[in-house]
């Protein structure tokens, strides 16, 4: 999620979220944790040397926020459309599916 983005390091985030997690947690709380670390560090404290509390911005942090919650996003998708992998499957076969299912009519 962190890609292209230099000002967001992964581990950073990994760090951070790590403070929330607890034993058991499913794979969709994770996400979730993720996706609030990352927001929340769209605005972050500094100190700035001096014992002043700073707000520091770095609007890159939302746009890791954003993909996590896609990725989150297409799993969901995935899991609904029964797909095997995750992403996108085949179309047509989606739609024959549906059809069969009295869900989308001929």
């Amino acid at each position: 999620a962190c890609l292209g983005l230099d000002s967001c390091d992964p581990l950073e985030l990994e760090m951070d979220a790590k403070l929330q997690f607890v034993d058991g947690m499913t794979t969709k709380e994770i996400q979730k944790t993720l996706v609030q670390t990352a927001i929340e560090k769209v605005i972050s404290k500094k100190d700035d040397g001096f014992g002043n509390q700073v707000n520091k911005m770095n609007q890159d942090w939302q746009f890791v926020a954003a993909r996590l919650f896609l990725f989150d996003l297409y799993k969901e998708a995935a899991i609904t459309r029964r797909y095997k992998a995750f992403g996108y499957g085949n179309f047509p076969n989606l739609v024959n599916m549906l059809v069969e299912e009295k869900k989308y009519a001929d």
